[in-house]
């Protein structure tokens, strides 16, 4: 069944050229993944590391970005050119993700069973291998005031057992960034992602652009993809920075898909304040106690 069907992966690389040189190793050991494109962040034009790759896997082309042009950009770079290689689905993956043929072909089968799904991924585990769970609702207001209290995290698995499934479906209104499925119709038809977002929150933007063309998003709750990225090693300093281009992305996705107005904004900025002072302190007393 699956034959029937020619696959792509984007992956967009800023800087972690082992992390893709695996990751294109292990793409190209899928047989059922027919082209792999790689757009390069902030790199010279450079013949040899293109060659490298090219020696990994004959199914790599490669676009050399002279700056970091953000990674929705860079997202829709690859989308182009394997769109125009007439390719019937899309997988968007980072670099750092683990996954099995086993788990791509299963999320080909429920696009083929429910065709109103444009973009699909198996459940994450993170890299000490817990299985993250499903994300419930959107980002709205009440997402933002919610979690000055309670963890993110800890919201959704408190809240997952309230999810509707369909079938092997579970329904989202966005799933992660880190892997996906998509339907190269789906994308074409939404837009894929907004170029004006550098990073981060691309994952809640697709799922509007998405609903907006009339597809559905979900999670396929039979198979898995480990994203290996030990998020709570890293520094306060440089998650405090992610942080920043976060909430950046944040509240243009409030100004332009939630029409917010300039006192709604306000509410959105000084959550966010608040935000960052709580995420920062408690990053910084973990690093002590550590």
């Amino acid at each position: 069944m699956y034959e029937n069907y020619k696959i792509g992966v984007v992956i967009v690389n800023y800087h972690k050229d082992l992390e893709l040189i695996q990751a294109i190793k292990m793409y190209d050991a899928i047989d059922s993944i027919d082209e792999i494109c790689v757009v390069n962040n902030d790199v010279e034009e450079d013949n040899n590391g293109i060659c490298q790759y090219k020696q990994i896997s004959k199914k790599v082309y490669v676009f050399n970005q002279k700056e970091n042009i953000g990674y929705s950009r860079g997202n829709n770079i690859g989308i182009a050119y394997l769109a125009g290689k007439r390719l019937d689905y899309i997988i968007i993956s980072n670099s750092d993700v683990i996954i099995t043929k086993y788990a791509i072909e299963e999320c080909i089968k429920c696009f083929i069973e429910c065709p109103d799904y444009g973009v699909i991924a198996p459940r994450m585990k993170d890299a000490y291998g817990f299985v993250c769970s499903p994300y419930v609702g959107d980002l709205s207001y009440g997402r933002l005031m919610y979690r000055l209290f309670v963890p993110e995290k800890k919201r959704d698995v408190n809240w997952e057992k309230k999810i509707e499934m369909d079938g092997i479906l579970i329904p989202q209104s966005f799933v992660p960034g880190s892997f996906f499925v998509a339907s190269t119709h789906a994308l074409e038809a939404s837009g894929g992602f907004d170029s004006n977002v550098f990073l981060y929150r691309e994952e809640e933007i697709l799922g509007k652009r998405m609903a907006s063309a009339g597809y559905k998003l979900g999670l396929c709750s039979t198979v898995f993809f480990v994203h290996n990225h030990a998020y709570s090693n890293e520094p306060a300093k440089h998650k405090y920075k992610m942080l920043k281009l976060a909430l950046k992305s944040e509240q243009y996705y409030f100004r332009r898909y939630k029409k917010a107005n300039i006192f709604q904004m306000l509410y959105v900025k000084t959550l966010q304040f608040l935000y960052k002072i709580i995420l920062f302190i408690n990053w910084k007393r973990k690093e002590k106690v550590n």
